[in-house]
């Protein structure tokens, strides 16, 4: 049986930072002298050379090692071993059995806290319908609760043996940023092993990332395909680093060098989807009608929210082109039977706008209340550029200039070098207000972009 001090020398404070600049911290816990498992969502959006695990006193680098976004876990390779004795990893567990738990959430200023608990149901679905642990912790449950952030990636141990690791809580409706009934989630610990069987050998024979016969002038791009060459030599998946890297290309407005870098990975759904993206972006009117038929086979097999969206854009598109009507109609009809489909507040809050240029006011207003509600269940570390330009076009929808302001502020702080997230915050904004009867003006100086 293993104590405190035990579990406490075998966590780590992992911090990261993203291309837009937004720290993420979590937990890790050592599963092999120089390995540590986590979640995935605390180092999906990292750049790889700013991961960093802290272990007491010491400050180690981190690289990807595997992921698997399904089951949220991930594996990191440190740059040296901690000397902490690993975490053994185990499988079930039963009933109302006690655990216990180490993380660094965010209230603690890099200090650890210990958790504990019963595990309420061994084998359940969370909200969103991911097999987990559930989890019961009274300090979680206390009345006034201090958010948990931080903690994601804590280890959870029953009787010494590592059964899972802290995802992320049921999100009380009052108050999303603390837990309801003292409930969180677990990754199972099996789906860690899983992982770890499914590792393939280093990417030694991947071929290098595209190379182009002139230098990139602009800056940010040039990073990007520099940070994609890098990858190539690290542990990091390097499909996952190719879609990573076209993501943000398309998001500086560089769509040429995205669909380059997309011209080397496979035809997953995530590559389709960023490849018609890339086309669409490209400002060719035959790009954009490739890419809407590629889209329109896409949402016939995979009525998901993000293909559903990344299509009603397509036909928003056409329609600024070419002011029929007919084609605004099928962008909002999309965006709706993708929000309905899904939830994702990313194609509803083009559906609520979308509804407002048709004339619906009434059920603008209504889908626009729907996704505010939405964001209400999205985690604190998951809350991006796109999560506070959403909140922000809610709110302008709903009225509120004021409160549209500052959270349009939050969202293009998180991207000011992102032109093309910038450019389609600001066509968005304009065209609400215009159709509001504001000026559509009124809030360009939050888009200008820094020199």
């Amino acid at each position: 049986m293993l104590d405190i001090e035990q579990i406490s020398q075998a966590c780590g404070c992992i911090t990261s930072i993203s291309l837009n600049g937004v720290k993420s911290v979590g937990t890790g816990y050592l599963i092999g002298p120089q390995r540590i498992a986590t979640c995935a969502h605390v180092i999906e959006r990292a750049v790889p050379e700013t991961i960093s695990v802290v272990f007491g006193d010491e400050m180690l680098s981190a690289t990807i090692l595997c992921v698997d976004r399904d089951n949220d876990c991930a594996v990191l390779e440190l740059e040296r071993a901690p000397g902490a004795a690993p975490l053994t990893l185990g499988g079930g567990c039963s009933w109302k059995a006690a655990w216990d738990g180490f993380g660094f959430p965010g209230v603690g200023k890099g200090t650890g806290v210990t958790c504990s608990g019963i595990v309420s149901h061994p084998k359940a679905r969370d909200d969103l319908g991911r097999d987990v642990l559930e989890l019961t912790s009274p300090e979680a449950a206390t009345g006034m609760a201090t958010p948990l952030h931080g903690f994601s990636g804590s280890p959870v141990l029953v009787n010494g043996v590592v059964v899972g690791h802290v995802k992320r809580f049921l999100s009380d409706p009052d108050n999303p940023l603390r837990p309801a009934f003292g409930k969180v989630y677990a990754v199972h610990a099996r789906s860690v092993l899983d992982l770890l069987a499914a590792q393939a050998p280093a990417h030694a024979d991947m071929a290098e990332p595209p190379t182009t016969g002139s230098p990139d002038n602009n800056e940010q791009v040039s990073k990007v395909l520099d940070l994609l060459k890098r990858w190539a030599g690290k542990d990091m998946p390097f499909e996952q680093a190719r879609l990573s890297a076209a993501e943000a290309l398309i998001q500086l407005s560089a769509p040429e060098r995205a669909l380059e870098v997309l011209n080397a990975c496979g035809l997953s759904l995530r590559d389709e989807q960023l490849r018609a993206l890339a086309m669409a972006k490209t400002g060719d009117p035959a790009q954009l009608e490739a890419a809407t038929s590629r889209l329109e086979s896409l949402w016939a097999s995979h009525t998901d929210g993000e293909t559903g969206g990344l299509l009603g854009g397509r036909y928003k598109q056409q329609w600024r082109a070419s002011a029929n009507i007919a084609k605004l109609e099928q962008a909002h009809e999309t965006y709706l039977a993708a929000f309905q489909a899904s939830g994702k507040f990313y194609p509803g809050i083009n559906a609520a706008s979308t509804a407002l240029w048709l004339n619906k006011t009434e059920a603008c207003r209504e889908i626009a209340r729907q996704v505010l509600q939405s964001l209400n269940a999205v985690p604190l570390q998951a809350r991006d550029v796109w999560f506070h330009a959403t909140e922000a076009e809610a709110q302008l929808l709903l009225g509120d200039l004021a409160l549209a302001k500052t959270c349009y502020q939050r969202a293009v702080g998180l991207c000011k070098y992102a032109a093309e997230t910038i450019a389609t915050m600001r066509s968005q904004a304009e065209t609400n207000l215009q159709k509001l009867g504001h000026d559509p003006q009124v809030f360009n100086l939050l888009f200008t972009p820094p020199p």
